[in-house]
């Protein structure tokens, strides 16, 4: 016999351990897909004949198949989903719009699970770092100094990486690249002069010792924006002619291009929090600016002369869980990135006279796969974790 001591005889009910599951995945099916549309926007010809084509209204039809029937015959149980494609010329003012098959989505069941050739299974929660700016301190070996340094980890596009040299020079990598001085992000986020660099960083960098600021702009060989281009190019590409117009495209796509660099909401949440900013959380905020840059350099400088402290990176409040809907919007991310340069590829070798059907830019024989989500809930080496129930 089972005797209860507690005081409260209350009792609470069992929540419903796959809510969260069905949670993520509906907004992906309702929101993530639109998302991804936006953020890829409007592919631009480059080839000179500004043809512009865009997807739109993603739309998610009936299941081809029962769950029970799915089990029985070894069957994915999965709809087909089609995207609106539409093709324009603004200079002849032609337009052409067709509805496009995408692959195939698995659904889930009641349970949160699909049901995959037959088996079922369930994308597990994954505990990853969340996006934002974490700092560090070490200590050099010679002269036991502290030098601090941060990593800007973004939810897509470079990691950049600050740190601190033992003569004081502040110097920035991009993807592990070779190494540039920071006064020169700094200018080709328009902040040009020397002075105006000095004034901003005036009431942090007190070090008696050593001036963090002056030390790197010494080390700088650019003076303007369009130098500092040039020789974030020269560290990205070395061995590439040297034109500005390639230097400005290439800092354009890394820091300024919405597509191709993101902090997310997490990462601007992170950043705001970290130094009291009040930058809106939305789609037009979520690139690296000016301000954000200045505070985290500043803190840089902090940790260098003792004012400031290194993350915790294992900490839990620096963590968040990427749920299942996430991990397949990064995959179909991956497929979208794919097509893009595969619809540029096809529109330049489009004839000048002629005005094809968006089905003839769009070779998703190629690229299939890559939208195919169950063939990804299948490869237990690609994102997610499986686990047969």
């Amino acid at each position: 016999m089972r005797y209860n001591l507690a005081k409260n005889s209350k009792k609470f009910p069992i929540p419903n351990l796959s809510s969260s599951q069905k949670e993520s995945y509906n907004a992906l099916v309702k929101e993530g897909l639109e998302e991804l549309l936006k953020e890829f926007g409007t592919i631009i010809d480059e080839s000179g004949r500004a043809w512009e084509l865009t997807f739109s209204n993603p739309t998610l039809e009936k299941p081809t198949i029962t769950i029970d029937d799915a089990v029985d015959k070894g069957k994915s149980y999965e709809a087909p989903w089609y995207l609106t494609a539409t093709i324009k010329d603004p200079v002849r003012r032609l337009e052409k719009v067709q509805n496009i098959y995408m692959g195939d989505i698995p659904l889930m069941t009641d349970t949160g699970s699909f049901i995959i050739n037959g088996v079922e299974k369930v994308v597990q929660h994954q505990l990853v770092r969340a996006e934002g700016a974490y700092f560090t301190a070490e200590i050099s070996p010679i002269t036991r100094q502290v030098l601090g340094g941060v990593k800007i980890q973004p939810k897509v596009g470079s990691w950049i990486e600050i740190e601190t040299s033992r003569t004081g020079v502040l110097s920035v990598k991009i993807d592990k690249k070779r190494k540039f001085t920071a006064t020169t992000l700094l200018r080709v986020f328009g902040i040009d002069s020397d002075d105006e660099i000095r004034e901003l960083f005036k009431d942090v960098d007190t070090n008696p010792e050593v001036s963090y600021i002056e030390s790197t702009i010494v080390k700088d060989p650019s003076s303007s924006k369009e130098e500092a281009a040039i020789e974030i190019f020269r560290k990205m590409k070395p061995g590439e002619p040297l034109i500005l117009e390639d230097a400005e495209r290439l800092v354009e796509q890394i820091f300024f291009d919405p597509n191709r660099y993101s902090l997310g909401k997490v990462g601007r949440f992170k950043i705001n929090q970290k130094f009291g900013l009040d930058t809106a959380n939305d789609d037009l905020h979520r690139l690296l600016n000016k301000e954000d840059l200045v505070e985290i350099i500043k803190y840089v400088i902090k940790i260098n002369n003792g004012l400031g402290y290194a993350d915790d990176i294992d900490h839990l409040g620096n963590r968040r869980i990427k749920s299942v809907g996430e991990l397949l919007q990064v995959e179909i991310r991956r497929g979208f990135l794919q097509l893009r340069s595969n619809i540029l590829e096809k529109i330049s070798l489009q004839p000048r006279d002629s005005f094809p059907e968006p089905s003839a830019l769009i070779q998703l024989n190629l690229f299939l796969p890559k939208f195919n989500l169950s063939l990804i809930l299948e490869d237990q080496q690609i994102y997610t974790i499986l686990i047969i129930l």
